[in-house]
């Protein structure tokens, strides 16, 4: 099944990266199965986003869980735009 996230594992500087890449909330995966892959993370959280948007309700979901983690730096690669923008602004850095 084609994803519009991917997860990289912690590297030696103990930063994992996020890739929202696409529309978000589309191909049936829920904000619910994303949260749960970032559960499975420690340490700094890297999110990197190039999207359109998408459903703004996965969006914000996935806004308020990166919120409660204690280290979250967002990039835009690209574009972040419409519900994408929620996402971004989960960033602390």
């Amino acid at each position: 099944m084609t994803s519009w996230y991917n997860i990289k594992a912690a590297t030696a500087g103990g930063i994992s990266e996020v890739f929202v890449y696409g529309e978000i909330g589309d191909f049936g995966i829920s904000a619910e199965r994303f949260n749960q892959d970032l559960a499975t993370l420690s340490g700094k959280v890297r999110v990197r986003i190039n999207s359109l948007g998408g459903s703004v309700f996965d969006a914000v979901a996935m806004h308020t869980y990166l919120k409660g983690l204690a280290d979250v730096e967002t990039i835009v690669d690209g574009i972040a735009a419409s519900a994408a923008s929620v996402v971004f602004a989960a960033g602390k850095v």
